[in-house]
Parts: C-alpha cells; structure tokens; sequence
C-alpha cells in the first residue's frame, strides 16, 4: 500500500464479483498508481474477490460492510482511505460492470483535465455518448456547459471531496438526482465546470445487456426504485422534483439549490454531518470490515 495514490477508486459489488474482477482486470495496463477499493455487503462476493485477486496488478482493498446501500459502499473506498493515512490526487467511483478500453492513458487523461480545471469530470463511454452532451470546451476533447455527468463514472479531486463531501443518498435507489445533486455542490464549492472527456471511447460499459446482472440490480446495493432521488431532495432542500420517468426537472433542482447553498453542507447518508471525516468514521467504520488487502 503506497501513501499517496494517483487514483483511487470506490466500487460496490453486490452479487457480480465476476463484474467487479473483470474491470479492475482491465486496468492492468494503466499507467500510474492506482488503489481499488471495493466494499460489498455479500458473503459470496468477498470469498470470490479475495479468491481471484492474483488477476489484479493493482492495489486492492476489500471490504465487508453490513449496509446494503451503493453510495455508502462507493463512498466508503475515499472514507476508509483517509482516515488510515492514504489519499491521492483524483477520486472516482464506477459502475462494476464496466471495462477501461486499452485505458493506458487513463490517468493522463486525468491530468489533461486538471490543467484545465474541473469539479467533476465523466469519460465517454458506450452507454454514454458524451460528444453530444452540453458544449464543446475550447479544448475540443472536452464537453463543458453539462448539468451532472452519468454516475456510473464520475471523477473528482480528492482535497475536494475532502473539503465538500461525496455522493449523497437517501435510503435506496437515488440514483440521477443523486448525481445532479453531487455534480451541482462539488460545482458550486469549487467555482470549477464539469467537464466530459468526449476525445474518444473510452469505457465499455455492459449496461443492460447481462440479464443476471439487471435482475440484481433490481432487489440489491440500492438499485432498486431508480428515480428515488426525490426523496433526496425533499429530506435535504425541502424541494419537490418530479420522477426522471414522468418530466425532466434537471434545471430546477440545479436552481433550487443554489438559492440555498448552506443546506449543501451536509450529508443525509451520514445523519447530518458535513466534512469532519474522524467523526464520520469513528461511527460508520463499525459497520464495515477490512477483510484483505495488497
């Protein structure tokens, strides 16, 4: 384990190890130093990931956590680091059924990012055709003038999310209006665009196409009642959206909650805390194990 990474990552496997195994596999020939961290509430998973680590060329941590709740999982990766003396320059979260496409670049492309500037940043992938989101930057790489980038990879700098938070979540299934929310506070903190990396395909993302893999996610880590994230808002801005299924509200809740920008500074997943990270392990690290790591 290296104090300081280029990358780390927060992955939730709920049932699909093999998913799980098979993108960090693909990263094997990234250029850099990155760190997976992959947090799981089954029993299964944790035998199979820890059983087949011997195909991961990077580091790894693995960890058993009572919740079943995905943003608790991807977010524990960047809560667990920090508090035991890791951190690193970006922070991402994916989808576990995704594979880095010939990604040896990957972490340049990171980099290339950050000289441009930006709160959180998405990669052009399969399911996900960024060249036709927002506009084109300057730098015609590069998307700018977006809303949120799609949750299922979403980077950031990891002294941001230091200073204000990560994914927030409501119960289960938060998912788009979870992003929107998390791409507009991360926006507003850091006065930073969020940016799309449209110069090529980069990711392969299943999406849909394993049936074994829809089926979990519809009973498992908070998949379940995808358009959920009204309840987010409702609990967090005292605002009502309407279901991403019925109407588009995107630029509504994006305004109603930069005229209340102090009730960003909380998180509901966390009972209310904000960015004091000691407190928020010291009560949540009870639920999770760290149960291998290389």
């Amino acid at each position: 384990m290296l104090p300081f990474y280029d990358l780390i990552i927060g992955l939730c496997s709920h049932k699909s190890a093999k998913h799980t195994l098979n993108l960090m596999e693909s990263a094997n020939n990234i250029e850099g130093d990155i760190l997976f961290v992959v947090t799981t509430s089954v029993d299964e998973d944790v035998k199979q990931l820890t059983a087949e680590v011997s195909r991961i060329k990077k580091d790894l941590v693995v960890c058993k956590t009572s919740r079943n709740s995905r943003y608790f999982c991807n977010n524990w990766a960047f809560i667990g680091s920090l508090n035991n003396g890791i951190q690193s320059k970006f922070f991402g979260t994916m989808d576990d059924d995704i594979l880095f496409m010939d990604g040896h670049d990957f972490i340049d492309r990171l980099y290339k990012a950050d000289d441009i500037g930006f709160s959180v940043l998405g990669f052009w992938s399969s399911s996900h055709g960024y060249p036709g989101w927002g506009v084109q930057h300057e730098n015609k790489e590069y998307r700018d003038g977006l809303i949120y980038v799609d949750g299922h990879n979403m980077f950031t700098h990891f002294t941001d999310n230091i200073l204000y938070g990560l994914c927030d979540s409501w119960g289960t299934g938060n998912v788009s209006y979870v992003e929107i929310e998390y791409c507009t506070r991360m926006k507003h903190f850091t006065q930073k665009p969020i940016l799309a990396d449209a110069s090529r395909l980069r990711l392969y993302h299943i999406f849909r196409k394993d049936e074994e893999l829809n089926d979990l996610r519809k009973v498992g880590a908070s998949f379940s009642d995808m358009n959920n994230g009204i309840n987010l808002f409702r609990e967090k801005y005292g605002i009502e959206v309407n279901p991403l299924n019925i109407e588009y509200k995107w630029q509504e809740a994006v305004d109603a909650m930069n005229s209340q920008p102090d009730k960003m500074e909380h998180h509901v997943l966390y009972d209310g805390m904000w960015n004091n990270w000691s407190a928020i392990y010291d009560k949540f690290s009870k639920e999770v194990a760290c149960v291998y790591q290389k």
